[in-house]
């Protein structure tokens, strides 16, 4: 946690204000300890005085669900950014003034939004990201309730080198071009694929106890007709538990 500054010119280039207390605030009861364990308020657009800040973190900290400022895109030479479980996610966050290539790598926004947010578990639509950061090479959206289809729009993240979609309620496919044909794992593992496959999981153990039943019934049945001995001994069973019954 830190400020960090380039040895050529002196400029900041680093930010690092991420709350580690943040993830034990569930466990805190008193109101005053938790102000101080991270950032709250809002956030000052003067932060685009820094106009050579390339590595900004603000995750884990406690902006009470205030939306994700808009000014955030107008940081030009932005790489990383992280604000994982420290704002409300807007409809759109503009990032059009920034260049091409402003991330190297991304924590997305909406990464255990379910454990900080309740409030914020209602579905979203993956379809609200736009997709144009052709540089961008690290996209994790796990764990965070997104529902629909994998936009086509995906397939523009041409260097993405790791997805992450997994644990949400996505449908289809990821987009079956350039290096998406290479991902395994995580960005596809469970989605609602895996909840069909939980589907037909449950089809399948039904239909195998219903005939393992009907194999076990006619097994008994046939070795009663065959074997007559078992056939009288079943017969007599019967007869004596209904004498002790009626």
């Amino acid at each position: 946690m830190g400020i960090g500054c380039s040895n050529l010119t002196g400029h900041i280039v680093k930010l690092d204000l991420q709350s580690h207390d943040a993830r034990d605030l569930v466990n805190v009861s008193d109101a005053t300890s938790t102000n101080r364990s991270c950032l709250g308020g809002t956030l000052n657009p003067s932060l685009l005085n820094l106009t050579h800040l390339n590595y900004l973190d603000l995750s884990q900290n406690n902006f009470q669900g205030a939306a994700i400022p808009e000014f955030i895109g107008s940081l030009k030479h932005l790489r990383y950014l992280d604000l994982c479980s420290a704002f409300s996610f807007p409809e759109w966050l503009y990032l059009s003034k920034a260049s091409t290539n402003w991330l190297h790598a991304v924590n997305m926004l909406l990464h255990y939004w379910s454990c900080i947010y309740p409030a914020l578990n209602s579905k979203t639509s993956l379809s609200i990201f736009q997709f144009k950061m052709r540089s961008l090479e690290s996209l994790d959206l796990s764990y965070n309730h997104l529902v629909g289809s994998t936009p086509p729009s995906m397939s523009s993240l041409t260097s993405l080198s790791y997805l992450n979609l997994s644990y949400n309620n996505l449908s289809g496919q990821i987009p079956s071009t350039n290096q998406f044909l290479t991902f395994t794992g995580p960005s596809r593992g469970d989605n609602v694929e895996s909840e069909d496959n939980d589907g037909h999981d449950i089809f399948w153990f039904y239909v195998s106890v219903g005939l393992g039943f009907i194999v076990g019934f006619w097994a008994v049945c046939c070795t009663l007709v065959i074997k007559k001995s078992w056939r009288d001994a079943y017969f007599k069973f019967i007869d004596e538990m209904k004498g002790k019954l009626f």
